[in-house]
């Protein structure tokens, strides 16, 4: 598959997003592979163009599990599932707006399992 974007569905306006997809290592995420930076996000359906996350990679994607990652500018309502709805795993990493990381390996990680789905996504192409 080939990874022709990122989205998101929004519940509110007015701020900038870096969004990316990890690779998985030990049910955590890695390494950057592809990315979108400091698009602003609309109230809705909002969706990226994805860019290769270093010179010369690739945005081709192998069968496998990886984690997509959010940074906000400000405080963003991202539509979720209801409360006792589906449920994910989710990783929470502290860091500030601006460039994703390439790699979190370094970085301490927090587990939160079982929490409400939360409407990101990923355009592909087979």
């Amino acid at each position: 598959m080939i990874i022709r974007g990122f989205g998101l569905i929004s519940r509110q306006s007015g701020t900038s997003v870096a969004i990316g997809i990890y690779t998985d290592v030990g049910g955590n995420p890695s390494v950057l592979i592809a990315k979108a930076e400091f698009p602003a996000v609309a109230a809705g359906r909002n969706e990226y163009a994805a860019v290769a996350a270093s010179t010369g990679g690739s945005l081709a994607l192998a069968a496998g599990t990886y984690w997509i990652m959010a940074l906000y500018d400000g405080t963003t309502s991202i539509a979720a599932e209801a409360t006792g709805a589906t449920s994910v795993n989710r990783r929470l990493v502290s860091a500030g707006f601006g460039a994703l990381p390439l790699s979190l390996t370094a970085m301490t990680i927090t587990a939160q399992n079982s929490q409400p789905a939360t409407n990101y996504y990923i355009l592909v192409t087979p």
